[in-house]
């Protein structure tokens, strides 16, 4: 049977992945309309291509169908990309550099989040503090998030804003870092009970922040070839807002990304 529509876009020459048991392996593959239609051998699909369809040879790359990220926070990862990447840092040093950098460039007594760094790829070996942040900003509120997102770090200001001193107890569930020596703060906050005594005083992203967060986070997912997704935290924001981020999101065609919500 041949092909009777155009296609948008053409793969061929690949080694394309279909998980069909019966058919598990093709060369080629036709889109239309942001969907695929066909997939085949590259003389079948040759017979799509029309004066107006992109076709790219793939000279033996592999194709696999899209990714599906099975528990993640999308919301709370778009809303990372605006804030410091330290992914890539590698030491403290190079943390309190990009925070110096940012805090140049924003007014006093606003906050400067960051995101990503890990202990165990710097070069000490250790969390930063809030006598550490202190030295980068000690005018602005610094609030700095571990890879895991189960940790935050901040500085003096942040603990003088929530309220925390080194007599406040520990929240249950979490637990608000000290000396082992001398119980000062060291600036670190385990676990969202904890952490949500400073995030409770940070500024609240609005529905339109909330949509341009998913936007940037849809790009990303698409990027790394993640098609579908499971946002397991809807609730860290709030639900009726958050959701109707999300319902906006995909109207407006920005979120291009299959969502299932965890509400909780």
């Amino acid at each position: 049977m041949g092909i009777m529509v155009d296609a948008d876009f053409v793969l061929h020459g690949g080694k394309v992945i279909t998980i069909d048991e019966k058919n598990p392996r093709a060369q080629a593959v036709g889109v239309k309309d942001g969907k695929i239609f066909w997939v085949g051998t590259d003389e079948e699909v040759r017979q799509a291509i029309g004066k107006g369809t992109r076709v790219r040879d793939l000279k033996g790359m592999t194709v696999v169908p899209g990714f599906i990220e099975s528990h993640n926070h999308t919301l709370m990862f778009g809303l990372g990309l605006s804030a410091i990447d330290l992914t890539k840092a590698g030491s403290i040093e190079e943390i309190l550099t990009l925070v110096r950098k940012r805090a140049g460039r924003q007014r006093e007594g606003t906050w400067i989040t960051g995101v990503g760094y890990n202990q165990n790829e710097l070069r000490e070996k250790r969390h930063p503090t809030n006598q550490d942040l202190d030295r980068a900003a000690p005018k602005h509120l610094v609030s700095l998030r571990h890879t895991s997102a189960h940790a935050l770090v901040v500085n003096n200001l942040v603990f003088t804003q929530a309220g925390i001193t080194r007599n406040s107890p520990d929240p249950a569930g979490g637990k608000i870092g000290r000396d082992v020596e001398t119980g000062e703060l060291t600036g670190m906050l385990f676990e969202s009970p904890a952490m949500k005594l400073v995030e409770d005083h940070m500024p609240k992203p609005g529905v339109e922040d909330q949509i341009t967060a998913l936007g940037r986070a849809s790009q990303r997912f698409l990027a790394e070839g993640i098609t579908s997704a499971m946002e397991a935290g809807v609730g860290i924001n709030d639900i009726p807002l958050q959701i109707a981020a999300y319902q906006e999101a995909v109207e407006r065609g920005v979120l291009r990304v299959r969502h299932n919500l965890a509400v909780w």
